[in-house]
């Protein structure tokens, strides 16, 4: 039909040129009523017609500071582009580039947390990653051997609510607070205990740290861990060594 529309699909990098450039950077549309009269791009034109068009209205989509893609409205005729039209346009380009962006930010931070992830169970010690709340929100591979809690089962778990003795006395805060009160980063070898998913308590070193913004603000804590029984068994285990070389040497 002469005024049929139909969307017009792009499957490579839109060519930029002294026509659509300058409403891209200035966020306008570019309306067209006869591509074949209006003063255009030689390529504007040239593409108008290879796609089959003759009125075109083309819309950045750019939803903070970069342009994620277009979306553009095409007649087959001369179109004359009234004022309702032009706003439908533009409303569906902007809920289209803010979905588009979320997406891709989505997408990225997903990609960043793999990583930190991967970073995080590359380590030889336990480590864990809370929130401003101080709910552990990232558990690697060695804390689940360690304490026989998974990531999925410590998610959204408060350390007190895991790991701490009831019935050890006096009782003793969770270091990780240090952090998300104090923004402090602490190392303690001696003197820590931790109860494992199947009821042993065993002594541990820990150390945390703050996760802080740009602003200063605590978003949240990073705690490390190891098992001291393992040291303490591998050093007996050492001396039980020594004593037997010593005994045949005598």
């Amino acid at each position: 039909a002469s005024h049929s529309s139909t969307p017009l699909i792009f499957r490579d990098a839109i060519p930029m040129d002294e026509f659509l450039l300058p409403h891209f950077e200035n966020r306008t549309p570019v309306v067209v009523t006869d591509s074949e009269s209006d003063d255009v791009s030689q390529f504007f034109r040239a593409n108008a017609k290879e796609i089959g068009i003759r009125s075109n209205c083309v819309v950045p989509l750019r939803p903070r500071d970069h342009i994620v893609g277009v979306l553009s409205i095409g007649y087959v005729q001369p179109h004359s582009w009234e004022s309702r039209e032009l706003e439908l346009v533009q409303t569906i380009a902007n809920q289209v580039g803010n979905a588009i962006d979320s997406a891709q930010l989505f997408q990225s931070v997903l990609s960043e947390q793999r990583k930190v992830q991967a970073i995080f169970d590359s380590g030889l010690s336990g480590l864990y990653a809370t929130d401003a709340t101080g709910q552990i929100v990232m558990f690697n591979r060695v804390a689940e051997r360690i304490t026989g809690w998974t990531l999925s089962e410590a998610y959204g778990k408060k350390w007190e609510d895991l790991f701490v003795d009831p019935a050890q006395t006096p009782p003793v805060e969770p270091l990780i607070n240090q952090a998300l009160v104090h923004k402090a980063t602490l190392y303690v070898h001696d003197g820590r205990l931790l109860r494992t998913r199947d009821g042993r308590v065993i002594p541990v070193a820990k150390a945390v740290a703050p996760l802080l913004d740009e602003q200063g603000n605590v978003i949240g804590a990073v705690g490390a861990f190891f098992d001291k029984s393992r040291e303490q068994a591998a050093e007996l285990e050492r001396e039980e060594f020594l004593r037997e070389v010593a005994h045949q040497l005598r």
